[in-house]
Formats: structure tokens, C-alpha cells, sequence
């Protein structure tokens, strides 16, 4: 069953680098919201009130009437934003994943990680990936001499990308001989029933966001972040950064995305044994432990977002 839903969403979504799905994005950016104190959350609020979009695509639900609840809707909406706006001018496609290998096999071209941010970067350019957009967005975020309208729009490319970039296949890609360099971040393994690996990634914490199943799925998850904000503060400063959530998500891709059920048959198109890469049939097993995975990665996204914004 946990299999079938799987590949049921996979067909739902294009095979592009959308990362979670709005559900998902909503339910992190909700968790994110409970975790910080009123004084934060109140200055996030506002600035959001002023993103060009705001009186149409932020509009709440009719049935959705409390503060609170329109809040939760709002932000989880911002969440989304740079997914609603893909196709668009304002759409940054490269922003959403982060450049390199999380595994490699056979003898083939491996691009660079990105480097620093460049020193002319705003938020019109195009050329940059994840972890230089994080670090452009939170500094426009932050700064209070830029026009708010512009802030509220990195705010929603914050809580954007940290969801994004928990999402182990945002965090590199496989690398192989039987690809065209790479898998696109798992969006070249096809499965029999349509789709792909990716999405079927995006869509392990559901698909289309309604205000009830956002709040529901938040309460499922309990309160992560009491538990991991001691984490964060053992770890320190760095706990928060791109580079050290990036390495934790490519972990994840080589013992959750990567695993023996793709590996093999890639090895062996790689070295010619099959007649290209076959689709995929990939087990129940598989998809239960990336349902664990999934869950886990986005407490702690919400829970890097609860303190990055508080600041």
C-alpha cells in the first residue's frame, strides 16, 4: 500500500526539481511558525504582508477564519511561492537544488560543488544553486534598508530552500555512465508506473495542501523542535549553515535514495550488461524506510527555520 501511494502522487507532478510537495512545503514552513516566539513570528508576519502577491495568492481558505489559522496558511503559501511562480520571469530553477555528486559510479565528469556567493549576486540572478541562494536570501531578509516588498520575497525563498535542500535528492546527484553525466537528482530513474524517484521523494509527506490535513500532519509530528534546538545548541553555529544540512541530506541519498534496488541496475547499465537503465519496481520496504527518512529531514528543516528567522 505505502508503495502504491507512492507511485500514485509520482504521476500527479512534471518531472522537474520541485522538492516536497506542497504539502510538505507547508507543513515545514507551519512547523517552522510554532517554533518561533510571538515577537518573531509578528515581525515575519508583516514583513510577508507586503510581497506583491499577497491579496491574491496568499488569500485564505473561506473556512479558514482565525488569526492564527490564516497565519499558518500564509506562511505555508510562502513556503510554496517559488514553486507557484516556476515558468515565470521571477522562476530561479537552479536555486532549488545544489550542484555535485552524492554518488558516483564508473569513470565520468563529476561537476564542482558551487563556491562562494558571488560578491554582485541579487536576487534577479539566475546563475547561482542552494547554498548561494540561501546565503543571498538571508541576507536581503535581514536587511532593513531593503524594501520590504523585496524582503518578504526572500523570506519565501528561505523557507523554500531549507525545505528544499532536506530533501536528499536536492543535495547532489548520481553520477554514471548510463546517464548523461547525472540523474537529475533521481529524475532520470523512470519507474513502471510512471513517474519517478524524485517525485516520488516530493511526495512522501502528501500532495496537494488543504488547511485541515496541513494541521493534522503538523500534530502528528509532535514538537520537534524542544528536542533539537539542544541539539543545535551542542552543535553550534554551524548546525545551521547550507554546507553541514546539505552533507546530512547526501548521507541520506547514499543509505535511503541510493540503495542496493538502484544501484545495482544502474551499475549495470553503466557497464553495458543491460540494454540501457530498465524502469523501476522499487519495494515496499524501500519506500516505508524513505517515509522515516522524510519525516525526520523535515523536523529538523522546520527547526533550522524556527531559528535562522528568530534572529
Amino acid at each position: 500500500m505505502i508503495r502504491f501511494i507512492a507511485l500514485f502522487f509520482a504521476v500527479l507532478i512534471p518531472t522537474i526539481a520541485s522538492a516536497w510537495s506542497e504539502t510538505g512545503h507547508h507543513v515545514i514552513a507551519v512547523l517552522a511558525y510554532n517554533g518561533m516566539d510571538s515577537e518573531s513570528r509578528s515581525k515575519m508576519m508583516e514583513i510577508l504582508s507586503h510581497h506583491p502577491d499577497f491579496e491574491t495568492t496568499f488569500k485564505p481558505p473561506a473556512n479558514v477564519t482565525t488569526k492564527a489559522g490564516i497565519e499558518k496558511w500564509q506562511i505555508g503559501v510562502a513556503g510554496c511561492w517559488p514553486d507557484i511562480i516556476r515558468r515565470t520571469d521571477e522562476d530561479r530553477p537552479t536555486w532549488h537544488y545544489e550542484l555535485g555528486a552524492t554518488l558516483v559510479i564508473g569513470n565520468v565528469e563529476v561537476d564542482d560543488r558551487p563556491g562562494p556567493l558571488p560578491a554582485d549576486a541579487t536576487m534577479d540572478t539566475q546563475e547561482l544553486y542552494l547554498s548561494q541562494a540561501v546565503e543571498l536570501a538571508l541576507k536581503t531578509y535581514r536587511d532593513e534598508s531593503v524594501a520590504k516588498a523585496d524582503r518578504a520575497i526572500a523570506l519565501c525563498w528561505i523557507l523554500h530552500l531549507y525545505a528544499d535542500g532536506h530533501q536528499p535528492c536536492h543535495a547532489g546527484s548520481l553520477y554514471a555512465p548510463c546517464f548523461d553525466g547525472h540523474d537529475r537528482g533521481a529524475n532520470s530513474i523512470r519507474f513502471t508506473d510512471r513517474g519517478n524517484l524524485h517525485s516520488a521523494w516530493d511526495g512522501l509527506l502528501g500532495r496537494r495542501a488543504t488547511a485541515s490535513d496541513v494541521l493534522r500532519r503538523v500534530a502528528k509530528l509532535g514538537n520537534p523542535l524542544v528536542v533539537l534546538r539542544t541539539v543545535a545548541d551542542e552543535a553550534g553555529p554551524d548546525w545551521l549553515t547550507p554546507s553541514v544540512w546539505l552533507t546530512e541530506s547526501r548521507k541520506f541519498g547514499l543509505s535511503h535514495v541510493y540503495t542496493d534496488e538502484v544501484r545495482r541496475p544502474v551499475i549495470a547499465a553503466s557497464r553495458g550488461l543491460t540494454d540501457g537503465l530498465p524502469k523501476f519496481n522499487l519495494s515496499e520496504e524501500y519506500f516505508q524506510a524513505a517515509g522515516k527518512v522524510a519525516r525526520e529531514r523535515v523536523k529538523y528543516s522546520a527547526t533550522r527555520l524556527a531559528i535562522v528567522l528568530g534572529k
